[in-house]
């Protein structure tokens, strides 16, 4: 099901958002932490049984997982798809990074330019999927250490790459040395 529940992050003043968008997550691989008065946009609200797919650029599989935290948002550009539980969450993510699944996407984008195609989350939702709710469930269970392994390994790989792209920097100019 497609979540819609959106919020203004600008009525916020002081409060630290956890903000999933499209040039975040192409950047980082994650979220960017930024103060609501700063974001002058609607959001999506997002919770930890959430998936968020964009829409933008199908073809580009942007799938996330979002962390279990408080003041969780995303752009737009992301459908928010609203799960009951874990384990039907585990199950359409596997759906959503699937190549058939990407496939449709990209053949029922709609926009001016190759860069700029979207797909309708209508559409996306009309995908069909062949399977009943109790495969769902047990598909969802068996894979949800692998899923878990997954998500906590892209995490660490994020942190890795933000301290790389903080000390490199730091490093090149000389504001770091390395003792030998």
């Amino acid at each position: 099901m497609v979540k819609g529940e959106k919020i203004n992050p600008s009525d916020y003043e002081g409060t630290v958002f956890k903000h999933y968008s499209i040039p975040a997550y192409d950047k980082y691989g994650t979220y960017l932490e930024e103060m609501g008065e700063t974001i002058k946009s609607e959001k999506y609200v997002v919770t930890n049984t959430d998936i968020l797919v964009s829409k933008l650029n199908p073809r580009f599989s942007r799938v996330i997982l979002p962390e279990d935290s408080e003041h969780t948002i995303s752009s737009t550009e992301f459908v928010v798809w609203e799960t009951k539980n874990v384990y039907v969450r585990n199950f359409l993510y596997a759906l959503a990074i699937n190549e058939d699944f990407i496939n449709y996407c990209v053949a029922n984008a709609t926009g001016t330019s190759n860069s700029h195609k979207r797909i309708d989350p209508d559409i996306m939702m009309d995908y069909k999927i062949p399977a009943n709710d109790e495969y769902i469930e047990l598909y969802g269970k068996t894979v949800k250490d692998d899923i878990e392994q997954i998500n906590m390994l892209m995490l660490e790989n994020r942190k890795i790459e933000r301290t790389i792209n903080y000390t490199l920097p730091l490093f090149v100019n000389g504001q770091i040395k390395i003792n030998k």
